[in-house]
């Protein structure tokens, strides 16, 4: 210590030898003089002024500020000159020639004072190894010295238990005698560390002295120990005032150890408490004195500290006593803590949310007695005081709510009997001031939100734990009406108050409806509340409120949900099946109020982006309620008067967008089921796995309600545009009305012959079908008669030769498959029905307007003629049955010579109308029969029989050939040598 001591003189006599050196040389240092120009200037002044006394100077104003004017063109007079006298005050003005000419001299920059020099890490190490530690070293070295002191007493015997003390007490008065006496010396007066030092070391020994003397050795009872160690903390205190902080860490320490180490374990905490209110009060006026937060902080940390132990203690009494400690020492900390200095908001929060959580934690354990709750009001009402002077302080009042709902829920489950009147009156202690202010522009949302929160804050806590009873719809309507009214003074701005307030009501009316309303009702009663949110929302021009709509419109489609999937599946089973009507109370609730309810909401939202999402739920519920209230065999005509209706009314309906589009495909899945039996038709023909599909069909009454009404209504609407089908909708539709006529049509085509089974399909099943198909290809003639648009004429044309080619030349081909076709050897039905299908094609390609197909109903039409003359032959040789499985010689022979025959029609016709594609297909048919003729037909004759074959084949086709030359030679000529050239074998 000696050492260190005098290494501190050494050094604090060498700083001051320095500083003594630096004042020495600017006192010697010259002064700087005037510059040349205005040295100059001050000269001639001076010897041309005549000498007069110098006037006193007169206070001079100030001129307002103004602001700069533009510089002005310098003239050539001279000006006066202002020349500064060796006086602050004095100046003369005089008129210098030759200083005119003589520019100012720029009077350089001061420069900036250079900045302090860091001290290095040896300076540093030297300033608080050297400066700082020493002295509280020494400190805790006399302290521990007198510990040493007295263990070393007892362990030799010397001194017993009271001299110990005793001296113990003196030493540290010594101690404190000793802080003032070198606060007063002149040699140390001007280092305020030595007395710090002594009068920490002397607080720590009067502390140890005071637990010696009452715990170890019981010299003195608890009170005298508790009086002492109060009055050493008090004196620490008071020597902070002058020492610093140090000694009120000690007194901090000290005085909130001192009654666990004077407790007498009496179970009296009111003194302890007495006795904490004065110290902590104590720490807070010095700690405001002295501008020290840290220890406002640690006075209010020390008080929560005991008063939560004891929390947990024995010792709790009635509470009360405890309860109004941690409300006082809550509500003082958050006034003395802003006074220490600028505190952040969570800091000045602290205090009062441990005080709330402690109040919160002592109500159970005094079993919720009126003491608990009045205790917890009373900081409720500091909370929301303070956060009406300081708005920063709010939330601490949020809080309050939130844990006052806790011990709520707490209380309700306890079945506590104060529980509804401390709701009652936590409701009016928050929600009062929580109205009044809800509008404030300061501290705005968080009043509302207070408001807000005491309105069903306690109620929803009492509801939660079934205390309301019969009080339950009334509280919360009583709720309700109080949230709407807040809502509606704060309408012209947006914000909690109008917002929270809407939504609050809107929740109020719920559940208020859940009590006096069946469950039925429930999902309707939440879109009353979306309705009512929306017209709200739509009156004060806030989206948000309209919004909120959708909130309830989802808890009402879970509850229709709900309700339809356990008790009302009925209501499903008549829209999708054949389930009845249902009864008339369910489909009030789930289908007709609930559609008016979408439709009103698609009202109140008319112009906004929602619109279009209400408009989809209000039109799928028009059509389910059409669909519920008739039978199940009328739901295509009732969608389709729906869609007939709309389209004939030309009037502007607010459908939603594809609405139309959506209403022909509901319409398309409600024919589904009753074009099932024709798409099943459908399927076996294509696949030739039936042929009697008589049995299939509907009766005549049901396919006339659920395919007749149904095109009637469509095809009624769509011919009152009077235009063609513009929008998908109208296509879709007259896709569907197409559909409805084909499956009608077929029907009625089915109805004569009734082909039920395979006797009747081998007596008319060709001649039903011939019979069809040559309807099909009558009306593509009559349609590419009438003239217009040939396309239309191309639907029933791609039909017939579909099916004839489909159906007669592959699939049930009357020479493969056993069908009657008639006995006659021309007049059959097989002839006359490949006859027709050419002559149609035929007689097509010569209509007018068809110039663009006629060429591929002319290769088709001769086609056809090759089908028939195979068709005559067949049935010729076989016979109304031309299934038969032998080939007869003559049959052999008749293909050859009808087709040598065939060849030469086309030959000739190819080459009169000079289509050389046709003379083409006769020479390859001709070819074709020669090729048979050799190779098939003659490989079976014998003799002269081959002889005479070969005879009259040559002869043949000499003549063919000759006859082919002539016309072709002919036919060029007519035609003024344009005409195709012919080669002559």
């Amino acid at each position: 210590m000696l050492l260190n001591l005098q290494s501190e003189v050494l050094r604090q006599r060498r700083v001051m030898e320095h500083m003594q050196d630096r004042l020495d040389r600017m006192e010697r240092a010259p002064r700087q003089p005037l510059s040349e120009p205005v040295v100059a200037a001050a000269v001639v002044a001076a010897e041309a002024a005549p000498a007069v006394e110098t006037p006193e100077p007169e206070p001079v104003t100030a001129p307002p500020i103004a602001a700069p004017e533009l510089p002005k063109n310098r003239s050539d007079a001279l000006k006066p000159a202002v020349v500064l006298n060796a006086g602050p005050w004095e100046s003369r003005t005089e008129t210098v020639a030759d200083a005119a000419s003589t520019p100012k001299p720029v009077k350089p920059p001061v420069p900036a004072a250079p900045p302090a020099p860091a001290l290095s890490l040896g300076e540093r190490f030297e300033a608080l190894v050297g400066g700082k530690l020493p002295i509280w070293i020494g400190a805790i070295a006399l302290a521990f010295a007198a510990f040493f002191l007295v263990r070393y007493s007892i362990e030799t015997g010397l001194l017993g238990p009271a001299v110990r003390s005793t001296i113990a007490g003196l030493f540290g008065v010594a101690l404190l005698g000793g802080s003032e006496f070198t606060r007063n010396w002149t040699r140390t007066s001007d280092d305020p560390r030595i007395p710090q030092a002594l009068a920490g070391a002397g607080i720590a020994s009067l502390y140890g002295t005071l637990y010696m003397a009452g715990q170890l050795y019981g010299l003195i009872g608890p009170v005298t120990a508790f009086a002492l160690m109060a009055a050493v903390t008090v004196a620490a205190l008071y020597l902070s005032l002058r020492n610093g902080p140090p000694t009120a860490i000690l007194g901090l320490v000290g005085g909130f150890a001192a009654p666990f180490l004077a407790d007498s374990g009496s179970g009296q905490i009111v003194p302890v408490l007495i006795y904490l209110g004065l110290l902590v009060a104590g720490l807070f006026a010095l700690a405001i004195h002295r501008g020290w937060m840290w220890l406002a902080l640690a006075a209010t940390g020390g008080g929560l500290i005991w008063s939560m132990a004891l929390l947990f203690s024995n010792r709790l009494g009635g509470g009360l006593a405890l309860g109004l400690f941690i409300a006082v020492v809550a509500i003082v900390a958050s006034l003395a803590i802003p006074r220490t200095g600028k505190a952040h908001r969570v800091i000045q929060l602290l205090p009062m949310a441990a005080g709330l959580v402690q109040l919160m934690i002592l109500a159970p354990l005094v079993q919720f007695s009126l003491q608990g709750w009045m205790l917890y009001g009373l900081l409720s009402a500091a909370c929301l005081f303070l956060g009406w002077k300081q708005v920063q302080l709010l939330p601490a009042s949020a809080l309050a709510l939130a844990l006052v709902c806790v011990l709520l829920l707490q209380a309700g489950d306890a079945q506590s009997p104060l529980a509804p009147g401390a709701a009652l009156v936590m409701a009016l202690l928050f929600g009062l001031p929580g109205h009044a202010l809800a509008l404030k522009d300061e501290g705005k949302p968080w009043w509302a939100g207070i408001a807000l929160g005491a309105t069903a804050g306690p109620l929803a806590a009492l509801w939660a734990t079934g205390r309301l009873g019969e009080a339950l719809a009334p509280g919360w309507l009583a709720a309700a009406a109080i949230a709407a009214s807040l809502s509606w003074r704060g309408r012209s701005e947006a914000g909690l108050a109008r917002r929270g307030g809407a939504a609050l009501a809107g929740f109020a009316v719920f559940v208020a409806a859940g009590d006096l309303l069946d469950d039925l009702w429930l999902p309707l009663t939440a879109m009353v509340v979306a309705c009512a949110l929306a017209a709200w929302g739509r009156t004060c021009a806030d989206g948000l409120i309209r919004r909120m709509a959708i909130v309830a419109v989802a808890i009402a489609a879970i509850g229709w949900t709900i309700q339809i999937g356990l008790d009302e599946r009925g209501l499903i089973g008549s829209v999708l099946g054949s389930a009845p009507m249902p009864d008339m109370l369910p489909l009030l609730a789930l289908s007709v109020l609930p559609t008016l309810a979408f439709a009103g909401l698609a009202w109140l939202n008319r112009g906004h982006r929602l619109d279009e999402a209400y408009r989809w739920p209000a039109l799928l519920g028009v059509v389910m309620l059409a669909l519920q209230i008739v039978p199940s065999d009328w739901h295509p005509a009732a969608v389709a008067a729906l869609v007939g209706g709309l389209i004939a009314s030309r009037r502007p309906v607010p459908l939603p967008r594809f609405g139309m589009e959506a209403l022909a495909g509901i319409l398309a899945l409600t024919l589904f089921s009753p074009l099932l039996p024709w798409i099943t038709i459908l399927g076996q023909s294509l696949s030739f796995v039936e042929t009697a599909h008589y049995g299939l069909l509907p009766a005549p009454v049901r396919t006339a309600v659920t395919l007749g009404v149904p095109l009637l209504i469509i095809g009624g609407a769509l011919a009152s545009l009077r235009r063609a089908l513009a929008t998908l909708a109208e296509m879709g539709l007259g896709v569907l009305a197409a559909a409805l006529a084909s499956a009608l049509l077929y029907w009625g085509l089915k109805q004569p012959l009734h082909i039920g089974d395979a006797d009747r399909f081998l007596s008319f099943g060709f001649v039903e079908r011939a019979l069809i198909t040559q309807m099909f290809m009558a009306a593509a003639w009559g349609l590419a008669r009438r003239g217009g648009d040939v396309r239309w004429a191309a639907i029933p044309l791609a039909i017939g030769l579909g099916r004839f080619i489909w159906f007669d030349l592959f699939g049930l081909n009357p020479a493969f498959v056993a069908q009657q076709v008639g006995a006659l050897p021309v007049l059959n039905v097989a002839v006359l029905h490949a006859a027709a299908v050419t002559a149609w094609l035929w007689i097509g390609a010569r209509l007018a307007g068809m110039d663009r197909f006629a060429p591929w109903l002319r290769q088709a039409a001769i086609a056809g003629s090759l089908i028939t003359v195979l068709a005559l032959v067949r049935q010729w040789s076989q016979g109304s049955d031309m299934s038969g499985p032998v080939l007869p010689r003559g049959e052999n022979y008749g293909y050859s010579a009808a087709l040598l025959l065939l060849s030469i029609g086309w030959l000739w016709l190819g080459m009169k109308q000079r289509w050389g594609w046709l003379r083409i297909a006769g020479l390859a048919l001709l070819t074709g029969v020669t090729l048979k003729v050799f190779l098939i037909d003659a490989a079976a004759l014998e003799g002269l029989l081959r002889v005479f074959s070969f005879l009259g084949l040559g002869a043949a086709l000499i003549g063919i050939g000759w006859a082919y030359g002539r016309l072709s030679k002919a036919a060029a000529i007519s035609a003024g040598g344009f005409g195709e050239p012919t080669i002559h074998p």
